[in-house]
């Protein structure tokens, strides 16, 4: 009888430990600072001004106004929703490898290194080819690829 229970007590403690080791993850960062909420101020402070910048926009499913950022030479798209103190990101879009993950993933990168990089993540999503999903498509992190290797990262929503 001891020996079930001290076999069910150690059987429980390991459990607890794996699922220790996996982690949940919504949001990525990418060059250790850029990720969803940040504010529009220190976007500029850290890459400067915009190629591009759109009109405001007021988005009727939220009542708020949005703005896109393009960063041309950075392969970089941002969309702000703006606020009394300018704004902050919402979404992130990566077409060049200018910048890289928390886990040290830049666009040209295989689906493989993506995988092995990530493997602790629990709420990945790897069932298509095309794209690897962290968490859902209303807040997550997507790596995207074509022909085998990254070519854009988004985070934030791709619902909208």
């Amino acid at each position: 009888m001891k020996k079930s229970i001290l076999f069910i007590m150690l059987l429980s403690f390991y459990a607890q430990i794996t699922l220790a080791q996996k982690t949940e993850f919504v949001f990525d960062t990418l060059g250790n600072w850029l990720t969803i909420g940040v504010s529009s101020t220190m976007v500029e402070e850290k890459i400067g001004q915009p190629n591009q910048v759109s009109s405001p926009e007021r988005w009727a499913f939220t009542g708020n106004e949005y703005q896109y950022w393009q960063y041309y030479d950075l392969g970089l798209i941002l969309l702000f929703e703006k606020n009394e103190q300018g704004g902050f990101v919402q979404y992130i879009e990566l077409l060049k490898d200018t910048f890289s993950t928390s886990r040290n993933i830049k666009v040209g990168d295989s689906r493989e290194k993506i995988l092995h990089e990530y493997e602790k993540i629990s709420n990945m999503d790897d069932t298509d080819t095309a794209m690897l999903l962290i968490n859902n498509i209303y807040e997550g992190t997507f790596f995207l690829f074509e022909n085998g290797k990254l070519n854009r990262i988004s985070i934030g929503s791709i619902a909208e």
